[in-house]
């Protein structure tokens, strides 16, 4: 149900390899980090929690806490 992307282009690609139509706030994982809940017309995609992260954002437990919801 989450899945964590890291680079910036790495997750646009991403984004349109998922089929994704649009992106809304779901939280802060850390300052810069936000995870969005995709919108998609994929009952496989939709509404999976989405973490793009680009450059040196966040810290060494980012994945960690993206994984456990915190």
């Amino acid at each position: 149900t989450r899945l964590g992307i890291a680079g910036g282009d790495t997750s646009s690609h991403a984004t349109l390899a998922l089929g994704l139509w649009g992106l809304g706030f779901h939280s802060t994982l850390a300052p810069g980090v936000t995870v969005s809940v995709a919108h998609s017309d994929d009952p496989l995609t939709n509404g999976l929690q989405l973490m793009l992260k680009g450059g040196q954002m966040g810290g060494d437990t980012l994945f960690d806490d993206l994984v456990t919801g915190r």
